[in-house]
């Protein structure tokens, strides 16, 4: 994948393995919901490439579909520190949507992120 050249105020969309490059930083994180400890306030996410990725949800946020948005920050532990959540419903293409993840952070970064 190309070297991460984002400008600054764009929340770049990433997969798990994309975390590493944007630490400190606001991202979107799609992914299917795979746990959900409420009393912790805590969620584990599988994203477009496979991974785990651990949600810190914010205050009062709960996920109703399976497959959800996170926009927050990536945390030094490479955690994301959710700002909002968007519902996607029961039917998402993760791997479809993994496919544009890599042309949109590689080859094409400039038409998504310019």
């Amino acid at each position: 994948m190309a070297e991460t050249q984002i400008q600054e105020g764009v929340t770049p969309r990433i997969n798990g393995s994309l975390r590493q490059n944007f630490v400190g930083r606001p991202v979107c994180l799609v992914g299917k919901v795979l746990d959900v400890q409420e009393n912790s306030g805590s969620a584990v996410i599988q994203s477009s490439d496979g991974s785990s990725v651990q949600v810190v949800m914010a205050p009062g946020s709960s996920y109703l579909t399976s497959f959800v948005e996170i926009v927050g920050e990536v945390l030094p532990d490479l955690s994301i520190k959710e700002f909002k959540s968007i519902d996607y419903g029961e039917n998402f293409d993760l791997d479809l949507y993994n496919q544009v993840l890599q042309l949109a952070n590689g080859k094409y970064q400039k038409l998504f992120y310019s």
